[in-house]
């Protein structure tokens, strides 16, 4: 496919034009030039971005706003080298992602970890609202968070209650009558003892799918909600407990694949007999227990969450009544980390901890024929994970410029899997039923050197990690095993500051070894996991960050990655020197935001997506594509109003692609969308 934007300058000029107008605008109050010192926690303790020896994309809730990120998808196109292959709606369970080239497909474990303050999410496709901040560590984090860690971590902080009251409210309205509201409010119930802080989100929409077989211009609605409630105690002990309870519940239409040829000219237009349903009730609770001991901190995380997810589909994605498809998958999450680490100044920090869980993962499809031979197949397959680890981390400090880290995890893990097929007779499949176990076991280290070649440069090198953990396979040959995944990055680069902190820029340079790689076998309906393949994945990154003005922010990163299968061979055919499927040669992004004249806002923003395979031959492609966004708002003491638009110039490009028979059949992106939005706070 080629892209069909015809401007693919356009947003770099409107973000240059932001720039060259300040020249003519009436400064307000004076504000600071300095890039604000962004802390974060995703390495188990409070570290300053630009002295960790390692990738990390940090937002503040401001920057996240200004960029737009408010789910997962957006937060991908945000950042460099992350992309997401969407595939439904946030009920379902196809969407899946890769970051630096290291990503997984249907049927296998994530290949990074997601986590919202502290608890693993196995479905990342959320809404992110009430953001204290957002960290990505690109590259294995085997070492720190174990199993499914090996491309990297996504860790959302939310906010936390405060002691002063607060509270505020959001409506938005926008094209194919999307609406939304969210809110929150918070302070302390006891003075100096007891905060607490509620926050909801709700979104529903009519969708941008029209299907033209049924009618319905509605092919893809939802209704999503998001709750939290946390509640911060410090008593008059040494102690801190923080409780959260959080939940979602997504209600979706899934009708929003048609064939692929469709997407240069009628990219929004589905013809299917059947709408589809898709459903998503989630939640948990978590406590977080911490202590200062003498010259220690002693923290302790507990977790339990819960998700349970409910589809149907058009089985044949035909407007003819051949087969519908159903889904459904529970998996239930108990866990435990309790880590101590040093909290003195002084040369040497470390950290140790131990980690177990139990997981109960049970997923049951059903392929239901409607035509010729009717009938219902039914696969079943239930899991269940126990695991522990224990892990360690230090660095020390010579001289006040040279600093080592090494680190060092063990994971062990146990699943029992029972496996179910019943009632093919009518597909010529026997039906079939048993029970196996296998264990999983990883060494996780790292080590790193970083040198302070000026207050403002850091240099650094490094080399982890990270492991992917095997599993069971379902839709075909079902209870046969496929092994754990495991991959060495090695990495360098140099975090900058110029001109007293007016400008950050930040370069590195990674190289990914993956061995026994899991990869997906396509036959749909059905799929195979393999350990076949051993790959490579290159790139660089560069991020930056600049305020030359009071007032305006522009933020810009590029990613580049070469992921390719250095032997993989299968079924007679050699893929070896082919990319890895659904991961883009490069993304880029540049965005300004310029607030002036006591008030007034103007931001715009260019992405661009480079060329990307659907396959593992190389065989179906989407080209290189761009979107633009733009924005115009005033803020004031107390309320905002921001008028929006993203895909400016309603470029066509495929999320994602896959074959069926001899069709190819492809999922649109979002089309020009443009919205009012309000807030108050008080």
């Amino acid at each position: 496919m080629r892209d069909t934007t015809q401007h693919p300058f356009a947003a770099a000029a409107l973000a240059a034009c932001l720039a060259l107008a300040t020249g003519s605008a009436q400064a307000g109050e004076p504000q600071p030039f300095t890039i604000e010192t962004v802390k974060v926690t995703a390495e188990k303790c409070e570290q300053d971005t630009q002295k960790i020896p390692a990738s990390v994309t940090a937002y503040t809730a401001e920057q996240a706003a200004d960029l737009g990120i408010g789910d997962t998808q957006s937060l991908f196109a945000a950042t460099p080298n992350l992309f997401m292959a969407k595939s439904g709606p946030k009920a379902s369970l196809g969407s899946y992602g890769s970051i630096r080239g290291v990503g997984f497909m249907h049927g296998t474990s994530p290949s990074f970890g997601f986590y919202v303050d502290d608890v693993y999410y196995s479905n990342f496709d959320v809404a992110l609202f009430d953001l204290e901040r957002v960290e990505v560590l690109k590259g294995p984090q085997g070492t720190l968070y174990g199993r499914n860690a090996e491309a990297g971590v996504i860790n959302v902080v939310t906010r936390k209650p405060g002691p002063d009251w607060e509270s505020r409210l959001e409506a938005g309205y926008a094209s194919n009558a999307a609406r939304s509201l969210s809110g929150a409010l918070g302070g302390a119930v006891i003075k100096d003892v007891l905060t607490m802080r509620l926050s909801g989100r709700y979104e529903a929409s009519d969708g941008y799918f029209n299907n033209v077989h049924t009618g319905n211009s509605d092919a893809n609605r939802n209704e999503d909600f998001d709750g939290r409630l946390s509640i911060d105690w410090q008593p008059d002990s040494p102690w801190r407990v923080q409780w959260v309870a959080e939940g979602q519940s997504y209600e979706d239409n899934y009708a929003e694949f048609a064939p692929m040829s469709w997407i240069k000219d009628n990219p929004h237009k589905v013809s299917l007999d059947h709408d589809g349903r898709a459903r998503k009730h989630a939640g948990g609770v978590s406590m977080r227990a911490e202590r200062a001991l003498d010259g220690m901190r002693l923290v302790s995380v507990s977790a339990l969450r819960d998700e349970s997810t409910r589809m149907v589909q058009d089985g044949d994605f035909t407007p003819v009544d051949i087969a519908y498809k159903y889904a459904e998958k529970d998996v239930l999450l108990l866990s435990e980390e309790l880590r101590l680490s040093s909290d003195a100044p002084g040369p040497f920090k470390w950290l140790a901890g131990l980690y177990a869980f139990h997981e109960q993962d049970d997923l049951s499809t059903w392929m239901e024929r409607h035509m010729g031979v009717t009938g219902t197949f039914h696969q079943q397959g239930d899991t269940e994970t126990l695991g522990a680890a224990a892990f360690g981390q230090g660095s020390y400090t010579l001289w006040d410029t040279l600093t080592f880290t090494l680190g060092l995890r063990y994971d062990h893990e146990r699943k029992e899997y029972d496996y179910l097929w019943r009632g093919g007779a009518f597909m010529g499949i026997a039906d079939r039923s048993g029970d196996t176990d296998k264990a999983f076991n990883s060494w996780s280290p790292k080590l790193a050197v970083d040198y302070r070649l000026t207050d403002d440069v850091l240099a650094y090198a490094g080399v982890s990690r990270g492991f992917k953990s095997g599993g069971f396979n379902l839709k075909a040959d079902p209870g046969s095993a496929y092994d754990a995944e495991y991959s060495w990055n090695y990495e360098t680069g140099i975090k900058s500051d110029w001109l007293d902190k007016r400008l950050q820029a930040n370069l590195a340079l990674f190289i990914i070894k993956r061995s026994d790689q899991q990869v997906e076998i396509p036959s749909y309906p059905n799929f195979t996991i393999v350990n076949a393949a051993s790959s490579t994945s290159k790139g660089v990154e560069l991020e930056l960050k600049a305020r030359p003005l009071p007032g305006l922010d522009i933020t810009g990163g590029f990613g580049w990655v070469h992921a390719t299968f250095d032997s993989f061979n299968y079924a007679g055919a050699d893929y070896s020197g082919k990319r890895n499927p659904s991961v883009p040669g490069y993304t880029a992004m540049l965005a300004a935001t310029w607030r002036f004249q006591n008030g007034l806002l103007l931001g715009a923003d260019y992405r661009r997506t480079g060329r990307q395979y659907f396959d593992l031959a190389n065989t179906r492609a989407q080209g290189e594509y761009q979107t633009v966004g733009a924005r115009v708002g005033y803020e004031a003491e107390g309320y905002e109003a921001t008028l929006w638009v993203r895909n400016l110039f309603n470029a066509n490009y495929a999320t994602r692609a896959f074959q069926s028979g001899n069709a190819w059949y492809a999922r649109a992106g979002e089309p020009l969308t443009c919205g009012l939005t309000v807030g108050l706070r008080f």
